[in-house]
């Protein structure tokens, strides 16, 4: 027994317990496909409906690049006879897992359908009232990736192994996208902190002493084929080769042997430093993903509103990606999820993607209804684990009531931007003056946009344009001129728009054939929320939405701004989100050296 304890204190001191080379996965990890403590409902409490978001299972790399520039590299060091014996058997392997890869680029791998799948069993088995009898509606929303589809196809034929006369409502789409699912965000953490992460990998991934095991030659052996940036991505390369590979447990070729727990280390945890930034709880960004994860949300609690009130849907079923996965467990509060952590240089300590957001990963809000009782309890499980929701507190745990959990999600999304209320809407903001919104799948188009105008009547309003030789952002030129709504105004080229073939956010002064004089920004730069518009589109939506009888093109680009008195952002007055912020806030003002305003008469 003191031998036994003595082993033990000698593993635990030299880190061999910690120090797993395997548990290194960004967001790579396997789901943990096993059975998890699962707390029965409280006496006469029934399931009554299931919301779900899952992450896709588990998949190839997503571009063929990742697998064929390190082959091509090993390759090329192979016929010059420059590769070691760990080189050449590296090389050996890596051209077995690009041909297995080929043309499946991002596809769901084997080991992904059955990650759902059994997942779906499990749900069925817990909760098997929800998913009997012969009027039993499933309400399903997919990403529009094959590996998301196909993750739906599995989870449901699960289901429908157990209920053949179950019926499915699926939704798929552009529209789909916006509605359900937010999208990467497109914020300057890219751009902050990029440098800081590429020194992070060099720094410790140990990069220099795994090149040295693979090529012969020393210096000159490498430098042959890779420059100093080109070792870093080759390197980088190898890794997301591991890690997925490791996935793909049907090919049985192993690469971490190639690889010590120091050369992985330093890379992974560059690359959750850098994910707690982008989908993480920071005190930097974590107002940008809550944002981000609020069309998520709301489209959770309305669609249980619906359910519980009686409507069709046993269960409410969404399968996306890891990018809306992680900042929906922010915006829900989840323990270890949503805080910022204490030390920023070291989010590792208490907030690992791998862990929130494996593949298959997923949030499920169980609810659950006693006869006789208005009190409805619900279950939140991240990754079928019960969890804590912080800031909400519970009498019966791990069950919440519905009513307390919903208040505390919809104070927490109040005023959050809303995207997805789908054609225009508009609100008077001084008699005589209507701000209008259009959000939804322009029909011109084709894709999702966000429409911003001012519409005020001519007869008691006028357009003046002002000039300022230093520039002046929109919000600073509408304090000075005193007026109701002011846009940016920039220069204008012969054809009427800059680069008019491209999509992208656009500004235009109207008067319309029934006397209102017109403001409109169009949003760009937000893949599937606010694509922006060619010039072409943007005449085509203007003709067909407000009957102009003359239009000026004002602004392209990042410095298109809207900005209305007492509306948008509190100090600026900003209803649009400029592109130039990269955060998709109502922020990133551009000086601009001209402004059209709507003034009183």
């Amino acid at each position: 027994m003191k031998r036994l304890l003595l082993l033990l204190l000698i593993l635990v001191s030299s880190g061999s317990f910690a120090q797993d080379i395997r548990s290194l996965t960004w967001s790579f990890r396997p789901y943990p496909d096993v059975e998890t403590a699962w707390t029965p409902a409280p006496a006469g409490y029934k399931p009554v409906y299931l919301s779900n978001f899952s992450r896709h299972g588990s998949r190839y790399l997503s571009s063929a690049e990742s697998y064929t520039a390190p082959l091509a590299v090993l390759e090329a060091a192979g016929r010059d006879g420059a590769l070691s014996e760990t080189g050449r058997s590296l090389l050996e392997d890596v051209r077995k897992i690009a041909a297995d890869a080929a043309g499946k680029e991002g596809m769901l791998l084997p080991r992904g359908g059955r990650e759902h799948r059994h997942i779906m069993e499990r749900t069925l088995a817990r909760y098997p009232e929800l998913f009997q009898g012969n009027g039993a509606r499933i309400d399903v929303y997919s990403s529009t990736s094959q590996r998301c589809l196909m993750s739906m196809a599995y989870s449901l034929d699960a289901i429908t192994a157990k209920n053949p006369r179950i019926r499915y409502d699926r939704h798929v789409g552009p529209g789909i996208q916006a509605e359900v699912f937010n999208s990467y965000p497109v914020s300057d953490v890219h751009h902050t902190y990029g440098d800081a992460l590429a020194a992070r990998e060099l720094e410790e991934g140990a990069c220099e002493a795994l090149l040295d095991r693979i090529f012969t030659g020393g210096e000159a052996g490498k430098a042959r084929y890779l420059d100093a940036q080109g070792r870093k991505q080759f390197v980088r390369y190898l890794w997301e080769l591991t890690i997925d590979n490791a996935l793909n447990d049907e090919l049985g070729i192993d690469l971490y042997k190639y690889f010590t727990y120091s050369d992985f280390y330093g890379a992974w945890r560059a690359v959750n430093w850098r994910e707690y930034f982008i989908i993480g709880p920071s005190a930097e960004y974590g107002e940008i993903v809550r944002n981000e994860a609020s069309t998520t949300l709301r489209h959770m609690i309305e669609h249980a509103d619906r359910a519980l009130a009686g409507g069709p849907y046993r269960a409410t079923l969404r399968y996306g990606h890891d990018t809306q996965m992680a900042p929906l467990a922010v915006a829900m509060d989840i323990e270890g999820c949503s805080a910022p952590v204490a030390d920023p240089a070291h989010p590792e300590a208490s907030w690992i993607l791998d862990e929130i957001c494996p593949m298959c990963g997923n949030i499920q809000l169980v609810f659950f209804r006693k006869n006789g009782s208005s009190d409805i309890l619900v279950k939140v499980l991240l990754n079928e684990r019960e969890s804590r929701v912080a800031g909400v507190e519970t009498d019966r745990w791990p069950f919440y009531h519905w009513s307390d959990l919903r208040a505390h999600y919809l104070a927490s999304i109040d005023g959050r931007p809303d995207f997805n209320r789908g054609g225009w809407q508009a609100e008077e903001v001084a008699e005589g003056v209507v701000y209008e919104r259009y959000s939804g799948v322009d029909p011109v188009s084709g894709v999702h946009q966000l429409v911003h105008a001012v519409a005020a009547d001519a007869k008691r309003f006028t357009a003046v344009a002002s000039a300022d030789a230093d520039g002046a952002t929109a919000s600073d030129a509408l304090r000075k001129a005193g007026a109701l709504a002011t846009v940016s105004a920039t220069y204008r080229s012969a054809d009427g728009v800059r680069h008019p073939a491209v999509r992208d956010a656009r500004t235009a002064l109207l008067e319309t054939a029934d006397g209102r004089l017109v403001l409109v920004v169009v949003d760009g730069g937000r893949p599937n929320i606010a694509e922006g518009m060619t010039g072409a589109e943007l005449s085509a939506f203007l003709v067909a939405h407000f009957r102009p009888r003359r239009v000026e093109y004002l602004d392209d680009g990042e410095t298109s701004t809207l900005c209305v008195r007492g509306r948008g952002a509190a100090e600026t007055g900003v209803v649009n989100y400029p592109s130039a912020s990269r955060t998709f806030l109502h922020d990133g003002q551009w000086k601009a050296p001209a402004h059209v305003h709507i003034l009183a008469r």
